[in-house]
C-alpha cells in the first residue's frame, strides 16, 4: 500500500502477526465504525485507540 487506508465499517478488524507500531503509524489512517479490532500484543493499544473512531473494543492477541 502507497497511502494509509481507512479501515470502515467492519464487525472486526484482524491485524496479521507480524503488523507492529511503526506499520500501523505509516499505513493506517483512521479506524471508523468497526465493533472489534484484535491486534498483536506487541501493537500499541493506545497507538490504536489514537487512530480510531467509534471502536468498541480494542483485543490484543
Amino acid at each position: 500500500m502507497d497511502k494509509p487506508v481507512i479501515f470502515k465499517d467492519m464487525d472486526e478488524l484482524i491485524f496479521a502477526d507480524d503488523v507492529n507500531n511503526d506499520i500501523i503509524k505509516s499505513k493506517v489512517a483512521r479506524i471508523v465504525n468497526v465493533n472489534t479490532v484484535y491486534v498483536p500484543k506487541s501493537v500499541s493499544t493506545l497507538l490504536i485507540a489514537s487512530k480510531s473512531e467509534l471502536v468498541k473494543k480494542i483485543v490484543p492477541k
